[in-house]
């Protein structure tokens, strides 16, 4: 796993966690809003994005997320 890869496995993993660690059952609307993040993470990779253009990208796509929850 690359850098890159661990630090978006890690902010997935802390967008879905519960305050006590625990994932809460996926809705529909939490799942879409993954898949959209991972269609954005691809995306970026194809674009060559800089890393603050991707990162602010990111910061939106996980302010979507948490606002779905």
């Amino acid at each position: 796993m690359t850098r890159d890869e661990r630090l978006l496995h890690d902010l997935f993993a802390e967008m879905i966690e519960g305050p006590e660690g625990e994932a809460p059952p996926p809705t529909d609307s939490s799942r879409a809003e993954l898949a959209a993040m991972a269609a954005l993470v691809t995306q970026l990779r194809a674009q060559a994005a800089p890393p603050p253009d991707a990162t602010a990208a990111l910061a939106r796509a996980r302010a979507r997320m948490m606002a779905s929850l």
